[in-house]
């Protein structure tokens, strides 16, 4: 039997019991209800191992607790607290947003930009001006004026003054694909077809290398096989439109070609970019006879010395203009706007991401399409080196090819 002290302090003890557990019952609720949220990362750029801040809320203690990613690509967690979290970009994330995954719970903050790391390699090439196919070191090339990349990766060539295209694969082997007829004119397979001066270079949607033979005013089509044929131009310096057979070119630098068999001509002398259909027919598509610097639509614009064009992905066409040191873009429609002052600049190529690289006297130059301009490669470690063509596979892996008659590749972390 209790006596009514007992009772008191039982009851004392039951209501201390439930109301203590009502209260830890209260806290954890609310330590769940906290929402996982990100306020700010700092640095919000940066190259892989990077150390970034992440700070917000709801965030676990317990650094394996907690999940983060660089658009989308895992990295470890060094710190954490309930606030904030110290972690590592991880490397070839590219630029995303960063999430935080903890407690059932993701939050997606700020993007952050990943800036590339950049590595220049040899391919091949000795340093000498030469004529010799081989492997890496072995081969030779004399004056490298371009490279297009086909879908197999393999490198193409214009080997200017040796007047033939050369094929290098990602490994290093290079041969001749076509050119050694001294004629320089002739159409025919491989060794018994002549070029006088091949300048620029594309892959069109068959597979097939373009050629812009600028000394003779001719465009040349050459087959993985090897066949060259003319596919326009007759020979004459001039700038006359119509028929691909009858058309007149004036020192045509570079050639691209789109999705619908549309090929597009820059001309060093003629001032302009000239459009040659699909259906066979030639016409000029902005651009006058005559040198100078305008923005405008069609022949109310110029340029002066026109070398590397290329496409980017919505049908816009760039034009390095070398005389007006300008990066110029041309729309479907004929309207040229100056984009960017560039320095020296020879070499275009744009990615799929329509981020522009331009090889330069002394570095490759890349300008994403934010307007923000960053160096990814110089020559400081080789002052007497220019660059003078580039080029990017389907991998991205980016070609450069320099005044020491080398072919180069670079490589993306």
């Amino acid at each position: 039997m209790h006596t009514k002290n007992q009772t008191d302090i039982f009851l004392s003890i039951l209501f201390l019991i439930l109301t203590s557990g009502f209260f830890v019952g209260c806290k954890k609720d609310q330590v769940s209800q906290i929402a996982t949220t990100i306020t700010s990362i700092s640095p919000d750029s940066g190259a892989y191992s990077t150390v970034v801040t992440i700070m917000g809320t709801g965030f676990s203690a317990i650094a394996g607790n907690n999940t983060v990613k660089f658009n989308g690509v895992t990295t470890t967690v060094q710190n954490a607290s309930s606030t904030s979290l110290t972690v590592i970009v991880p490397k070839g994330a590219g630029t995303g947003a960063v999430t935080v995954s903890t407690n059932n719970q993701t939050a997606t903050g700020p993007q952050f930009e990943y800036l590339y790391t950049y590595s220049l390699s040899l391919l091949a090439g000795n340093g000498q001006a030469g004529y010799n196919d081989g492997t890496g070191t072995a081969a030779s090339f004399k004056g490298i004026n371009d490279l297009a990349a086909d879908g197999q990766g393999n490198i193409y060539v214009a080997d200017y003054e040796n007047a033939r295209i050369r094929k290098v694969t990602n490994a290093g082997v290079v041969t001749t694909l076509a050119g050694g007829d001294s004629s320089g004119t002739a159409d025919g397979t491989g060794s018994a077809a002549g070029f006088s001066s091949p300048a620029g270079l594309t892959i069109d949607k068959d597979g097939n290398l373009l050629v812009a033979d600028i000394v003779i005013n001719k465009i040349r089509k050459v087959t993985p096989a090897g066949v060259v044929t003319t596919i326009a131009g007759n020979g004459i310096a001039g700038h006359l439109n119509g028929n691909v057979s009858s058309a007149e070119f004036n020192y045509p630098s570079d050639v691209a070609a789109d999705a619908n068999g549309n090929i597009y001509v820059t001309e060093y002398f003629g001032y302009d970019v000239r459009l040659i259909s699909a259906a066979g027919v030639v016409s000029t598509i902005a651009g006058d006879t005559l040198a100078g610097f305008a923005d405008g639509q069609g022949s109310t614009a110029l340029f002066n010395g026109p070398t590397s064009l290329s496409l980017d992905n919505q049908g816009n066409i760039y034009v390095v203009d070398y005389l007006n040191q300008h990066l110029r873009k041309v729309t479907a429609a004929g309207i040229v706007t100056s984009v960017q002052t560039i320095f020296d600049v020879f070499g275009l190529a744009i990615d799929p991401n329509n981020n522009i690289y331009m090889a330069a006297i002394g570095s490759v130059i890349k300008l994403s399409p934010d307007g923000s301009v960053h160096t990814i490669v110089d020559n400081s470690s080789n002052p007497n080196l220019e660059f003078y063509a580039i080029t990017i596979d389907p991998q991205g892996v980016i070609y450069v090819a320099g005044s020491d008659n080398n072919l180069y590749k670079i490589l993306a972390e």
